[in-house]
């Protein structure tokens, strides 16, 4: 009896939130130099907040679909936006090409609302009964994708497409199942794969290939994750790598070096925060 109440008791004192904790002052500009807290980053002194902390206009831009999936992700969250620290919401931009596909992923902290603004696109989600819903949606309309479950956008029409994604989290977080699998440093081992999916072993040898094409970092390739209204210059890989973590764009850079120069433009982006 006394072991029940104290489990009761330990449970009844844990805050259950289904998004990001509620702020405790008016607002919060994240100090990107600082090391992240628990949830979120400290805060800007006040003193030195100006309206432009309180403005993004990095959504606006069409993103390069120039990638093997055809799909382009632009970051609204708060690594790219500031001022969304402690606001426990974010936004994305996602630009398919016809045919493109934002292949299967996961956002582990936050429910995502799907707004179609152009095109066609088939949006779904399966659930943790295997079960599969999926619809087509067309400009001006929504669907929405529980927390936590995997799904998908492709564009089924004709034209490009575009779509904005409201996230319940400044940093919703993004698992990337191709590229999660098949991609990850140090590597999940082929007899685990081979195992798990029950295919050949010359099957995951060739999705392997083709998912990654490491450079002098172990970067990994996939659909392109760009952080708004930073794009452009060039500069070999080490320097733009340098530039973009200084912008704390939390990028790994993909891509081959032809001449020893690379631009902005041509590299592909994978990150887990966006």
């Amino acid at each position: 009896m006394i072991t029940l109440f104290l489990i009761a008791l330990l449970v009844s004192s844990i805050p259950f939130s289904f998004a990001d904790p509620d702020p405790l002052q008016d607002f919060c500009i994240a100090d990107l130099e600082a090391q992240p807290s628990i949830n979120g980053f400290p805060c800007k002194p006040a003193s030195s907040v100006t309206s432009d902390d309180f403005f993004f206009d990095g959504l606006s831009k069409e993103g390069n679909t120039g990638n093997v999936f055809g799909a382009n992700v632009t970051a609204g969250n708060v690594r790219a936006f500031p001022g969304l620290n402690t606001l426990g919401l974010s936004m994305n931009r996602v630009d398919l090409a016809p045919g493109a596909v934002n292949p299967p992923h996961i956002h582990p902290r936050s429910t995502e609302l799907v707004l179609v603004i152009k095109g066609k696109l088939l949006v779904g989600f399966v659930t943790t009964g295997n079960v599969f819903h999926s619809k087509v949606v067309t400009r001006g309309k929504l669907f929405v994708i529980p927390r936590g479950l995997v799904h998908f956008q492709k564009n089924v029409g004709k034209g490009k497409a575009l779509a904005f994604t409201a996230f319940d989290s400044q940093l919703p977080g993004v698992v990337n199942l191709p590229l999660t699998l098949f991609g990850s440093t140090p590597p999940i081992p082929n007899d685990v794969l081979i195992k798990g999916f029950q295919v050949d072993e010359d099957v995951v040898k060739g999705i392997k290939s083709n998912a990654i094409v490491d450079d002098d970092n172990g970067a990994r390739g996939g659909v392109v994750h760009e952080r708004g209204g930073e794009r452009g210059g060039g500069g070999s890989a080490a320097e733009i790598r340098t530039m973009l973590h200084g912008l704390g764009c939390g990028c790994q850079i993909q891509s081959v070096a032809r001449s020893g120069e690379l631009t902005i433009d041509s590299l592909r982006f994978y990150t887990a925060d966006s």
